[in-house]
């Protein structure tokens, strides 16, 4: 640059952001593209049983209107699968080399030397193992499986009761990293599907709509939220921001929401507790609370059931809507004789968020 600068043949000087990647686990390094041999999975055979399975309604997604079509698209698409990665950890695949390039795949030293010589007809003093390991969703597939022992121990006790299950929850955005894969293996290895039905849950992300990450650093600290808010508002504040499938935008508000909620049902517990004789007079004590509360929650079920059995013949949702949890000041008429004020029976009921049959 000096010696353009004394010669005048430099124009200008100007600084650019460069698209040169470097790596997430070692920032000081370059990665750059580089040929070599990878194992690949043919997948377009396993994907039409899996496929099938769906469509025929053998493996039912829920909610269906969503992601239904998500599936059909991947699996219909379906690539060959490269399960090789170049790391040091992982399950490093089992295939044998010799100084030629000739391999066989074994999962032992020695095993692949009696299939070396086997196929070969000449027994080498060493192999060398491929130093690739296999993709974490190339195990991730045979987990319905395996963790019973039904591909290394196939027909053992375990995977003949447990194998298969009946419903999996996961989250939508690895429909066919992980779902499809395990209906894939499953009806690949056992010739039936590993689940019955799959539901997908939305995922959890920050108020910007970007996904949780450790890289971004918007997760955020669970202790934190406890400390500050009790373990009960900070799950009440996470179930009740997220309904079946939709993402979750968390925010600490909802906790809040979930604090407020709490505190009403304590308000409303000391509420019944005032009701009860502060001295033990022998005679009994009305608990006509929890007596409503149970015949209350009794018949709620019931009309669930009924709502769920006439859903299929197009009859009215009906639609539940929780009612005051106001409680009355010590010493006033409607908590001093709870047995004579339908008031004060209101301050206690507690029923379930709202429910639809749609």
């Amino acid at each position: 640059m000096a010696a353009l600068h004394e010669q005048g043949l430099l124009v200008k000087e100007q600084e650019y952001t460069t698209r040169l990647g470097y790596s997430q686990r070692n920032p000081d390094t370059v990665v750059e593209p580089k040929i070599s041999t990878q194992w690949f999975v043919k997948m377009s055979e396993l994907a039409k049983p899996a496929l099938d399975a769906v469509v025929n309604g053998d493996v039912r997604i829920h909610p269906g209107d969503r992601f239904l079509a998500t599936y059909k698209y991947w699996m219909e698409n379906v690539k060959d699968w490269c399960i090789s990665r170049q790391l040091w950890w992982g399950q490093q695949i089992p295939a044998w080399y010799d100084a030629q390039g000739q391999f066989v795949v074994a999962a032992t030293h020695e095993a692949a030397l009696d299939k070396y010589e086997a196929a070969y007809g000449s027994r080498p003093a060493s192999l060398r193992q491929d130093e690739d390991c296999l993709d974490t969703w190339f195990s991730s597939w045979l987990w319905p499986s395996e963790v019973f022992k039904g591909i290394s121990n196939p027909g053992n006790e375990e995977i003949n009761y447990y194998y298969p299950t009946n419903v999996l929850v996961t989250g939508q955005d690895i429909i066919f990293f992980w779902v499809a894969r395990m209906v894939m293996a499953g009806l690949e290895y056992h010739n039936e599907k590993p689940f019955s039905d799959v539901y997908f849950t939305g995922m959890v992300r920050d108020k910007q709509g970007r996904k949780m990450s450790k890289s971004l650093g918007n997760s955020p600290d669970l202790l934190d939220l406890i400390d500050r808010y009790g373990a009960d508002a900070v799950r009440f504040g996470i179930m009740i921001a997220s309904p079946a499938g939709n993402d979750l935008l968390f925010d600490d508000s909802s906790c809040d929401q979930g604090k407020f909620f709490n505190n009403k049902m304590w308000n409303a517990l000391k509420l019944v507790k005032m009701w009860t004789p502060a001295e033990d007079t022998g005679a009994p004590v009305p608990e006509f609370a929890v007596e409503w509360f149970g015949n209350r929650l009794n018949e709620v079920h019931a009309e669930v059931e009924n709502t769920s059995a006439s859903s299929a013949s197009a009859k009215p949702s009906k639609h539940y809507t929780p009612s005051s949890g106001t409680t009355s000041a010590p010493g006033t008429s409607n908590g001093s004789n709870p047995a004579s004020s339908s008031r004060s029976i209101k301050a206690c009921t507690i029923r379930p968020s709202p429910i639809s049959s749609s």
